[in-house]
């Protein structure tokens, strides 16, 4: 049933007969819901699979150009926090006490 004329395909996830739209040929699931999460997930798994170091690991090389782009931003915006604080000191007033209400709770 792999043709694109074909109007009518499995669900790889629960199995059932699904119609296909015209320009969905390549549809490997129903349109539930529930098979599309799913279909999601294995997708996902497998990527990681194959990217195991993905999130974990980078060359040295790439976080060393981070830094450098974080340090010559720093160096080009000395006084970018304290300009922000005073235009937005009502909000800054509020994640300070926010913050500091956090810090409370979490010691008690």
């Amino acid at each position: 049933m792999n043709n694109k004329n074909n109007k009518i395909k499995y669900c790889k996830i629960c199995g059932n007969l699904f119609k296909l739209k015209p320009k969905a040929y390549k549809r490997l699931v129903c349109y539930n819901e529930n098979c599309i999460k799913e279909l999601r997930k294995e997708r996902t798994r497998q990527w990681r699979q194959k990217n195991k170091d993905y999130f974990t690991k980078k060359p040295s090389w790439i976080i060393e150009k981070w830094n450098e782009a974080k340090r010559k931003w720093r160096t080009e915006n000395k006084d970018y926090w304290k300009q922000w604080r005073k235009k937005n000191k009502e909000k800054y007033n509020e994640y300070i006490r926010n913050y500091r209400n956090r810090k409370r709770i979490t010691k008690s």
